[in-house]
């Protein structure tokens, strides 16, 4: 089963910022690469799709990982706030230790380099009463946490457990 969190940011989309965050993505706890990528899009819903991935071929199956990374402008009616564009990550399969840590370091991140008005996580699966939309830096850590509590070694990763 796959994980997926997406930020929203306030600010216009800029390729070269943009880029510049994948770039710093795939030094985050290891050497990734970019396994796809898509061309920009002008125009339309979809920005660009990538996937990153560490593990070489020869790895164990379960410690191969792969994220794709998505960038999207607003598309009316879809998400209930207001955003310009917004950036999701998903683990393609599994819920790994290891591409948890770098899923949600990318975020905290994204974090730093984007105005973002909102983080929604929608898969954690924590609870009925567990919110799914964070306004606040620590409110997502705060919610990193309880997530990364069913992964200690990911919260290991990241220095939040």
């Amino acid at each position: 089963m796959s994980y997926a969190v997406h930020l929203f940011m306030k600010e216009p989309f800029s390729q070269d910022r943009y880029l510049a965050f994948l770039q710093e993505m795939q030094h985050l706890f290891g050497q990734w690469r970019v396994e796809e990528s898509s061309a920009f899009a002008e125009s339309g819903y979809g920005i660009h799709s990538c996937a990153v991935r560490i593990g070489s071929t020869d790895w164990p199956v379960n410690e191969r990982c792969s994220i794709w990374v998505d960038a999207k402008r607003h598309l009316e009616g879809y998400w209930p706030f207001d955003y310009e564009w917004y950036l999701s990550l998903e683990t393609s399969a599994g819920r790994t230790s290891f591409g948890i840590a770098v899923q949600l370091g990318a975020i905290l991140l994204a974090m730093r380099k984007f105005d973002w008005t909102i983080f929604v996580d929608r898969d954690a699966w924590l609870g009925d009463n567990e919110p799914t939309e964070f306004r606040s830096k620590e409110a997502v850590v705060e919610h990193m946490k309880l997530v990364l509590a069913g992964h200690p070694e990911a919260g290991r990763i990241l220095g939040l457990s």
